[in-house]
């Protein structure tokens, strides 16, 4: 039968008996060790505060001399273990302190010798006996009482599987008392353990005398444990930790996962997990699609390879959130472009921070891919760059009207302005009604040839067609004065009269529009004089449409017949000059713009009106105009077959939608001096760096005259 297995506690309680017996021993020996005429020889038990009470003995450990005697001194638990002898009978020499009391007072008292050498280093082994065994009775109360309050369960088997001794916590899983499993068969008290997990692996550590680690599911120990097996003398410990609660965590971690994961895919998101202790990193399947990268065994990716595509003008930005992050704890965040394997532009948004220990932790965080909204702020901005464009040329067309309509009566004057500004206010309101984007012809017919009235006869017809932005403000101009003069001069001025509109795409790729007026006075053919409503349509229509523009004067009636190219009504919204012009300006005051007399101007500005306001002014301040030229490949053309220098050149920026920079260059190649007209806010500092100056619409007539003169005194123009 092999001997039970004692726990802590009970080899502690075995021990400590023993130990006292052997105290009384050594203090026999002593006595009888001591040579005749020793003061003693005896064992001290003194706590630590009595030890502190007297300095020569506090801290002592071995030989020591105090006060005529010597002799040993150990620590023992709770206190000293010593042996005295006198040695005050000894020569002085056996000592190498002072002695005290004096050696007077030693030699007076004539004490036999002290005991021999070997006596006393009998009596230190037996001392150190003593104080090994009250040590180790100590340490076993410390593991006794540790076991006693550990939350694991413990119990000890010895090698018959009989249950030898088990912790209050195995005990509460069990729910049993010790008396009713001490000393039992294991596997009789728990029969279903029998052909467990725990039977082999018991089996295994007694046979081979190693420990094992196993996790298993054990219905007597509360479900799901984690078991440590190890050898003991006698049979073998078991130590077992409920796994339940870390099983609902790793649960509800998992659905926490896949809830977010479920998240970020609906999202559009993807996300990565850096684990910094093994330096692996994994990506979800969505990250490799928004990087246009082939997914990796076990979803393993390389921050290189995301860096290889990062837009070269964000990669410093992002290499520095991302070390940044990971060397400092602070989060990543980035906003950057990439382009991906496929050639693809993307705009991407990333988030991440650590979580844990610095160096142990995981660095985390989602992707998302912005490209559109990233495309709907750029577009934003360039309409409100073109709104405030536009705001500023419609001023500017304001005063063009004012200026370059007759005056000479009042009441038509008034009315036609009035009529004109309102013709522009309704293009404005269906293009801010369609956001900016095309509208309907329809639409935009009916709403110019409302100014005739609600008798009118008018007929409209033609499939639908959605116009570009660019052609809406050009084509109501030009609806406007054919309606006006229908109700002045033609058809509609008298009863009976009629007006047909039609439209129809041609087989070309054009669209034909075709204004017929019947009913009205008899025409004897065409007018002797193309009045400003008969130049504001032309202009409008070949100078901002660049379209083509026909009229027959029958005598039946006026027809105008008006073609339109395919980019005006098929392809999107796009950048134009919807048209500016200038307040009108006095003459100059005597020895005003003395410079500015007989210098050549040349003028490129695609609106009919703000190119006759400037030419009326540049001719008011004695500039002799050349143009204005109307498209870019017009302006270009200008200066290359000039045959006379220019002195100055006003440009607008915008020519129907294309910049005008290339004539800007030409020019500046040439040595002619360039000022920008433009609707814009800012300009490119490249750009500017060729214009000699830059004035914003609506130009003020007096700045206009003050910039002339300027650059062309600078240009060392002589006065005239």
């Amino acid at each position: 039968m092999p001997r039970p297995i004692e726990t802590p506690s009970e080899l502690a309680d075995r021990t400590a008996p023993r130990l006292r017996a052997r105290r009384r021993r050594l203090l026999a020996t002593l006595a009888a060790a001591a040579a005749p005429g020793a003061v003693a020889g005896f064992l001290l038990g003194l706590q630590a505060r009595g030890v502190a009470t007297a300095p020569a003995l506090a801290g002592a450990v071995g030989p020591f001399l105090y006060a005529g005697f010597t002799g040993l001194m150990t620590m023992a638990a709770g206190g000293l273990a010593a042996v005295l002898l006198d040695v005050r009978a000894q020569p002085r020499a056996v000592a190498s302190a002072p002695v005290t009391p004096p050696e007077a007072a030693a030699e007076a008292l004539a004490l036999p010798p002290a005991a021999p050498p070997a006596r006393v280093e009998a009596a230190r082994g037996m001392i150190d006996a003593v104080t090994a065994a009250q040590a180790l009775v100590d340490q076993l109360r410390r593991e006794a009482a540790l076991l006693e309050g550990l939350d694991d369960g413990v119990f000890a088997l010895d090698a018959e599987g009989v249950l030898r001794f088990a912790n209050p916590a195995a005990l509460a899983v069990w729910r049993r008392p010790a008396e009713a499993v001490s000393g039992q068969p294991f596997f009789a008290l728990f029969p279903s353990l029998a052909d467990s997990p725990l039977s082999e692996a018991l089996k295994e550590v007694l046979a081979q005398r190693q420990p094992r680690r196993l996790e298993a599911v054990l219905a007597p120990f509360g479900g799901d444990v984690l078991l440590g097996l190890a050898p003991t003398a006698g049979g073998a410990t078991v130590r077992f930790r409920d796994l339940t609660r870390l099983r609902a965590a790793e649960a509800a971690l998992k659905a926490a996962e896949a809830k977010l994961q479920l998240a970020l895919e609906g999202a559009g998101m993807a996300s990565w997990d850096l684990d910094i202790g093994s330096g692996e990193m994994r990506w979800t399947p969505r990250l490799f699609d928004l990087l246009g990268l082939p997914q990796t065994p076990a979803l393993l990716g390389h921050v290189e390879d995301w860096l290889a595509l990062v837009h070269p003008k964000d990669l410093a930005a992002v290499k520095e959130g991302w070390f940044g992050a990971h060397r400092n704890g602070a989060r990543f965040r980035s906003l950057h472009r990439i382009l991906r394997r496929d050639g693809e532009p993307r705009w991407l948004e990333a988030y991440g921070s650590l979580t844990g220990d610095g160096a142990q932790g995981r660095f985390m965080g989602v992707v998302h891919d912005v490209t559109a909204r990233q495309q709907a702020e750029e577009r934003l901005h360039q309409l409100s760059r073109e709104i405030d464009h536009r705001a500023k040329n419609v001023l500017f067309t304001i005063q063009a009207i004012i200026r370059l309509t007759p005056k000479q009566d009042p009441e038509r004057f008034a009315i036609a302005v009035d009529g004109r500004i309102a013709a522009l206010a309704r293009a404005h309101q269906l293009l801010a009604r369609e956001g900016w984007g095309q509208v309907s012809l329809r639409d935009l017919a009916l709403g110019e040839l409302s100014v005739c009235g609600p008798e009118a006869a008018i007929d409209l017809a033609g499939p639908s067609v959605l116009l570009a932005p660019t052609a809406v403000q050009p084509l109501a101009v030009a609806l406007h004065e054919l309606a006006v003069n229908a109700v002045a001069h033609g058809a509609l001025s008298r009863p009976g009269g009629a007006v047909t509109l039609r439209w129809a795409p041609q087989p070309e790729g054009t669209l034909l529009l075709t204004w017929q007026e019947r009913g009205g006075p008899p025409l004897a053919g065409a007018p002797a004089r193309k009045g400003l409503g008969r130049r504001v349509i032309d202009s409008a229509v070949t100078d901002q449409l660049e379209g083509q523009i026909s009229h027959a004067w029958e005598p039946a009636g006026l027809t105008t017949r008006v073609t339109l190219p395919a980019s005006r009504f098929e392809l999107p919204w796009q950048s134009a000059e919807p048209g500016a012009t200038l307040r009108a300006a006095p003459p100059p005051a005597a020895g005003r713009g003395a410079v500015l007399q007989g210098a050549r101007i040349l003028v490129v500005e695609d609106e009919p009106m703000i190119g006759a306001a400037l030419t009326a002014m540049l001719v008011q301040f004695g500039c002799r105009v050349v143009g204005p030229a109307t498209g870019l490949d017009a302006a270009l053309k200008r200066v290359l077959e000039a045959a006379e220098p220019f002195d100055l050149a006003l440009v607008d920026v915008n020519l129907n939608g294309r910049d005008s920079f290339p004539v800007a260059e030409l020019l500046a190649g040439r040595g002619v001096p360039v000022i920008y007209l433009t609707g814009y806010a800012e300009l490119p500092e490249e750009r500017l760096a060729l214009a000699a100056g830059m004035l914003r619409k609506p130009v003020d007539p007096r700045e206009l005259q003050t910039a002339l003169g300027r650059v062309l005194a600078l240009q060392g123009r002589p006065r005239v």
